[in-house]
């Protein structure tokens, strides 16, 4: 993340969500800065906008059109899905056509994410 320019601040926040994503019962629940989804979210939305072209190169395993499309957008795809509210796969292909994606690659992206973050 360091060579895309993301500042220090944000590389700690992102290292103190994951910690919390692998000991969820290190802190109360209360205490805690964030929900486990909204901080899978959060991880997806940073790792398609400044690991797009890796995103694409395992999404392109899959589907080639869709991970090459991927590694060209990934900022677009992240603007798309960032405030999406109600996580699903429809959900998230509804945002990504809204955005300009072509529907078949919305609908491998949408499947793709909702696997990473099940």
């Amino acid at each position: 993340m360091r060579a895309d320019g993301t500042d220090a601040n944000q590389i700690r926040e992102f290292e103190q969500y994951a910690k919390q994503l692998e000991n969820p019962d290190s802190r109360k629940a209360a205490e805690r800065i964030l929900g486990s989804g909204t901080i899978i979210r959060k991880l997806i939305v940073a790792g398609l906008r400044h690991g797009g072209v890796w995103a694409g190169k395992i999404v392109g395993k899959l589907h080639k059109k869709s991970g090459d499309f991927l590694k060209r957008n990934g900022g677009k795809v992240a603007d798309a899905i960032e405030d999406v509210e109600s996580w699903s796969e429809t959900a998230l292909t509804i945002a990504l056509v809204k955005a300009g994606v072509p529907a078949d690659i919305a609908k491998d992206l949408a499947m793709a994410i909702m696997l990473v973050a099940a």
